[in-house]
């Protein structure tokens, strides 16, 4: 909205504010008064620095008089202009965390609202209209406020406006690690003007031994060896939304978040990083630095491997059921003997993984990559072996023996037992919350003398196009 009509003269313009905060406050051994002083202390020294940051794309907060609202109680402060939505939420932040020792603050940031549904301002008055917003948000806080605890940040983002997923990206980066999300995203409606579809995330200030600093909860933490497939990784999340490169907190290594165009699904946030070498003694550190700045959901070894099955073609897709470490072994006098380690993914990761199958019936096909062997890939859900070698050759000694063990083995890889021995020990840690070990790989050769690698970054893409079905598949975000 640019104007409003007048009965003479020129039209007023006005100002239309798509962002609200509503900041309530409770006194902690100090008046009410007080309290509302420092919070609004705050206030002022935000609103300063969001005109004066950056002239030519200035933001404006301006707090609603009480005369001017629907709701009494709390604060509240509506934003306008090119960086509007960021300089709400640091002021968001900035009353959770900088009055915490004053006063307990709980924020909600109504963000993005439908045009009709934020509040609107004449240039010549201090009144403001906005019917539709005060209805909406009288009625999301009578349904969700109860729930939220004190030091909580709320969130409600009009899916139709913009994607939850890149606010969600944002706060954690301008909390510099100071939140976490503390439940399941809530997906809801809108109700005013037309029932758009809205997400709600819930926020909680990090408690000192409770969470690693640095941590930055996500749905899925990707781990990657080789530069193709991080490369590969990289295109795929760059087609997408929210994608960015951060540098770790902890951990002095790039990491890259991204989202998968799952819009329903609870698997949507992704994060990759990569090992510093092959094998799997460099998967283990890596899959620790993973853990320690985003503590996943769910850990994804993700790339490439060497076909072994008859059935598999190039550019094939291959889930592991198990994981078989080959390289354990005693030296006798009658000359060496192979000892055989497997691990088993959790029942809930295989459940997951299973998904796909019963979507799609026991040999999924999907569409390839572009630069794929064939258009269309096929998808398996079986056992891999795991050494410390790459295998080159047919006639590999590991290679028969291990046809041998299981005349299943669908392919030959150098990093799943590693990250399968991490993630057990990692059971033991009280402090780590991830659910499972999801492994994926893309066939790029078939263990013999005629690699070659053109084949790897398509079957990288391949990998992350069944990951983000898997993903698109796994439970929606709960609904009400």
């Amino acid at each position: 909205m640019d104007a409003i009509a007048a009965s003479f003269g020129r039209p007023d313009r006005v100002s239309f504010y798509p962002h609200v905060l509503y900041i309530s406050t409770k006194s902690e051994g100090v008046s009410h008064g007080a309290c509302i002083k420092a919070v609004q202390s705050t206030f002022y020294r935000t609103r300063k620095e969001a005109v004066d940051s950056k002239r030519n794309e200035p933001a404006y907060l301006v707090q609603v008089p009480i005369s001017e609202r629907k709701i009494e109680e709390g604060i509240w402060i509506c934003a306008s202009g090119g960086l509007a939505r960021t300089w709400l939420l640091r002021l968001a932040l900035r009353v959770l965390t900088e009055q915490k020792d004053q006063c307990v603050a709980r924020c909600v940031l109504f963000l993005h609202m439908p045009a009709g549904g934020g509040l609107v301002r004449s240039g010549r008055s201090t009144s403001y209209t906005g019917e539709l917003f005060w209805r909406n948000a009288i009625d999301l806080l009578n349904r969700y406020s109860s729930r939220a605890e004190s030091g909580e940040l709320m969130t409600i983002v009009d899916e139709s406006e913009s994607d939850p997923a890149n606010i969600h990206l944002e706060l954690t980066v301008e909390s510099k690690n100071s939140m976490s999300e503390s439940h399941e995203p809530v997906r809801t409606a809108l109700t005013f003007p037309a029932n758009n579809p809205a997400t709600i995330r819930r926020y909680t200030r990090t408690v000192p031994g409770k969470a690693r600093k640095g941590s930055i909860p996500m749905d899925l933490g990707i781990l990657t060896v080789t530069g193709d497939e991080i490369v590969a990784i990289r295109e795929f999340l760059g087609a997408r939304q929210g994608y960015q490169e951060r540098q770790g907190h902890i951990h002095n290594r790039a990491f890259y978040e991204g989202t998968l165009s799952s819009a329903t699904s609870s698997l949507k946030r992704v994060v990759v990083t990569r090992t510093l070498s092959q094998g799997n003694r460099s998967i283990s550190a890596a899959y620790r630095a993973l853990i320690d700045e985003y503590s996943p959901r769910i850990v994804v070894l993700l790339g490439i491997a060497g076909g072994i099955h008859k059935d598999l073609k190039l550019c094939d897709v291959v889930i592991a059921d198990s994981v078989h470490y080959y390289d354990r072994r005693a030296e006798t006098a009658d000359g060496s003997c192979r000892r055989i380690e497997s691990f088993t993914p959790r029942s809930s990761i295989r459940a997951l993984a299973n998904r796909v199958f019963d979507e799609l019936g026991d040999l999924p096909r999907l569409a390839a990559s572009n630069n794929s062997f064939e258009d269309e890939f096929s998808v398996f859900f079986g056992p891999i072996g795991c050494g410390e070698a790459v295998i080159k050759y047919r006639e590999a000694e590991e290679r028969i023996w291990l046809q041998r063990v299981n005349d299943k083995m669908l392919a030959l890889e150098t990093e799943a037992a590693g990250a399968s021995q991490q993630f057990e020990e990692d059971e033991l840690r009280s402090d780590v919350k991830t659910q499972g070990l999801l492994i994926i790989r893309g066939i790029s050769d078939h263990a013999d003398h005629a690699k070659d690698d053109r084949w790897r970054k398509p079957a990288v893409h391949n990998a992350m196009k069944c990951l983000e079905l898997i993903a698109s598949l796994c439970s929606p975000v709960r609904n009400d």
